[in-house]
């Protein structure tokens, strides 16, 4: 079963992309555990025991940067969805993330970005289990 955690600034879009991700990837038949953390830091601490295995990031300005920088640093191998008001897509090829969205997060962009994850998840055990 998957991990997945929503980071946003806001509680009202934590709760809005907390439900677009259960009811898109209830589409595709999986149906993870899904954490909407308050507060960042003790969500940090607790990921150095325990990684998820995706993050959907939607913070704007240099806090989105930071976060998805401190993400990475934490967990090389989480998925990030990572979504900002600025354009730091240079940023998010460095830091190897999975989907940026610069501007508004749309359902479409969120499912794309969900799709494209899931993908690179299957291709990869595939190669796993045939190498």
């Amino acid at each position: 079963m998957y991990r997945i955690a929503v980071l946003a600034q806001s509680p009202l879009l934590r709760t809005r992309l907390r439900r677009q991700v259960a009811a898109h990837l209830a589409r595709m038949g999986y149906f993870p555990q899904l954490d909407t953390p308050d507060e960042l830091e003790p969500f940090y601490y607790a990921m150095r025991a325990s990684p998820p295995d995706g993050v959907v990031l939607a913070m704007d300005g240099v806090a989105g940067l930071n976060a998805a920088e401190h993400l990475r640093h934490l967990s090389p191998d989480c998925a990030i969805i990572w979504n900002c008001d600025l354009d730091f897509s240079l940023q998010a090829y460095r830091l190897k993330v999975d989907y940026f969205v610069k501007g508004e997060l749309t359902e479409e962009a969120l499912w794309e970005g969900l799709c494209r994850w899931l993908d690179q998840r299957k291709q990869c055990e595939k190669g796993r289990i045939e190498g």
